[in-house]
């Protein structure tokens, strides 16, 4: 408020407050320090920074810095909250220096065909001589799904452009919620323009938990996909799983869990997905790629017991490694819970390389005394070295209902 009113330079005060997530991510997460520690020594740099004012040393080191120099200070803060935005969006992707773009013919895990399709934005179109964009004129919104065209069902992108060719100046739109929606289109050299930007499919990482050898039914994850727009979990008509490589792991620490590079090649399909359930996805596997596979017994949750027991997870190709961690605490486990074993790694070379759990280990089995006990669901994310599972055999039992 000092800086608002009396120096009437707020700004000013734009460049301190960036310290704050040092000191909560950094110093305290990362580096392990106590926040008082942390906080004793933004003391003493204020003491510092009192000095150098009063003395007028401060003002003489920013009058120093050529005006060029201040110049690219802000244009580099600009570039790097940008870049931030481009590493959460997944544009920008891998590498030793994270600046390597993503590739379009690299998805990684599974995919899935939502029902329907989600609006993720507009554009502008020519209807009657007249700009016309459908959700700045809130006829339509963002994350909408889209299960209909004038009534008449669709699955995919492929399947609404083919639904609305036969239109010509507004098409009704059936979304998921029971509400009908009216947009404006138009037809510019032969191709029908809606003024949309959509998408049809949900894409992601994961781990095969377990396959029944009898039925051919497996189940992955853990969990089920969410639709982060939506803040809902995905519904499913049809959808694959494939066979992965893992390109290695981008180590995390807390406060920020590492994740799991993959690439897959979209015909090395192995199996169909059924149901995206609370305890993960459920379907059934296809081709051989059932054969040659260790079995083990699924342990009943009453005979987990507490300490040592391995995690199986691929962390790079395709070769299945098992890792050292001790269960730490049991919980009596509700039919959707998925937190109902709490662990800690305790393998020193996948800490070397991970960090802790991180992102595509969802569904890794976890293994006691030669049996399946439960799979990976979640990390800590204030101490990755630590994570949640839930059990197997409520995993299996799930299972069974969709074979009966």
């Amino acid at each position: 408020m000092c800086m608002a009113l009396l120096a009437n330079y707020p700004f000013a005060l734009a460049p301190g407050l960036g310290l704050n997530a040092y000191f909560a991510y950094t110093v305290v997460l990362t580096m392990g320090y106590s926040w008082q520690f942390a906080l004793f020594a933004v003391f003493v740099e204020g003491l510092i920074f009192i000095v150098l004012s009063l003395t007028n040393v401060r003002e003489a080191i920013f009058n120093a810095i050529p005006m060029q120099l201040k110049k690219g200070v802000s244009v580099g803060i600009g570039l790097f909250i940008a870049f931030i935005g481009l590493q959460n969006a997944k544009i920008v992707v891998g590498g030793a220096t994270l600046v390597q773009l993503f590739s379009l013919e690299a998805v990684p895990g599974s995919s899935a065909n939502d029902v329907g399709i989600t609006v993720t934005g507009g554009y502008d179109i020519n209807y009657n001589n007249t700009k016309y964009n459908p959700i700045d004129s809130k006829d339509i919104n963002v994350g909408d799904v889209i299960v209909g065209v004038n009534g008449e069902k669709i699955k995919g992108i492929n399947d609404f452009v083919n639904k609305i060719s036969s239109f010509n100046e507004y098409v009704i739109l059936n979304i998921d919620n029971g509400n009908d929606k009216k947009i404006n289109i138009c037809k510019e050299n032969g191709m029908i323009k809606t003024g949309l930007y959509v998408k049809d499919k949900t894409l992601g990482s994961g781990t095969l938990t377990f396959i029944d050898p009898k039925s051919s039914y497996y189940v992955a994850l853990g969990h089920p996909i969410f639709d982060i727009e939506r803040k809902k979990k995905v519904e499913f008509e049809g959808g694959a799983i494939y066979d992965t490589s893992v390109e290695g792991i981008k180590k995390g620490c807390n406060g920020s869990p590492g994740e799991k590079i993959t690439s897959t090649r979209l015909d090395n399909k192995i199996g169909n997905i059924i149901k995206n359930d609370s305890f993960g996805l459920f379907g059934k596997i296809i081709g051989e790629f059932i054969n040659n596979k260790q079995k083990y017994q699924i342990c009943p949750k009453n005979n987990v017991k507490l300490g040592t027991a391995y995690i199986y997870t691929v962390i790079k190709g395709v070769n299945k490694e098992k890792f050292l961690i001790e269960i730490t605490s049991l919980h009596k486990q509700d039919e959707n819970g998925q937190k109902g074993i709490e662990f800690e790694i305790k393998d020193k070379y996948l800490l070397s390389v991970a960090g802790g759990v991180y992102s595509g280990m969802s569904g890794s089995p976890i293994i006691q005394d030669n049996k399946i006990i439960g799979a990976v669901t979640h990390v800590k994310v204030d101490n990755i070295k630590q994570g949640y599972g839930l059990y197997a055999s409520n995993m299996y039992q799930r299972l069974e209902s969709f074979t009966k």
